[in-house]
């Protein structure tokens, strides 16, 4: 019982939450939108124009960043790799138990201590046992597995909610997820807000309730 250690990751929980682009419009508040660049272009004739090309303000999170520092993350994460270890060690105990039997089945078959009878109702318990492990290990697993997604939707929705506000109230058109191995080959650390989004985050409050 090793697979929910292994997708346990805030790309994982966020997913599309802040995985490429958030575009937050509408917000005149907090951080002045940026003016349109201005641009010189000569065509072949020596005519001069300038033409208006909008930009946009950006920031982005690290993601690495967010993983390791993020509590209400890490707390859960924990918990599920608990879990998961836990119904890991029963499930091996169980089966275990199990080969223990058939070993004794076997060798006292061996030894004439059972009859025929007697055997072949021992092996039907066995396979019983086999079975009804096998529909706990399934049952367990997707129940954890359910127990994931729903943490996810409640995690994706949180954060979806606050850097809504949190992009608005700054003036970010756009709020960018980076991490080491991302397309994303080069960032500026001046736009990094990493440890803004963390500090609200790990407060427990919304940015909007942060303000006041």
């Amino acid at each position: 019982m090793n697979k929910l250690s292994n997708i346990l990751s805030i790309l994982s929980f966020l997913g599309v939450c802040i995985l490429g682009f958030l575009h937050f419009k509408g917000g005149n508040s907090g951080k002045a939108r940026k003016e349109p660049k201005q641009i010189v272009v000569k065509d072949d004739s020596g005519k001069v124009t300038t033409t208006a090309v909008a930009t946009s303000n950006i920031a982005y999170v690290d993601l690495d960043t967010l993983e390791a520092k993020y509590d209400y993350f890490k707390k859960k994460k924990a918990e599920f790799e608990a879990k998961d270890k836990n119904l890991g060690t029963e499930l091996e105990r169980m089966a275990t138990a199990i080969q223990n039997e058939y070993i004794d089945l076997q060798k006292k078959a061996q030894a004439g201590q059972i009859n025929q009878e007697q055997g072949e109702a021992a092996q039907k318990r066995l396979l019983q046992k086999q079975q009804d492990l096998e529909t706990k290990k399934q049952n367990q697993g997707t129940q954890l597995l359910k127990e994931q997604e729903d943490f996810n939707d409640k995690l994706q929705d949180n954060v979806r909610g606050f850097l809504k506000d949190y992009a608005v109230e700054k003036g970010y058109d756009y709020v960018l997820a980076y991490t080491k191995g991302s397309t994303i080959l080069y960032v500026d650390d001046s736009y990094d807000v990493t440890e803004d989004v963390l500090t609200a985050l790990n407060s427990g409050k919304t940015f909007t309730e942060k303000k006041k």
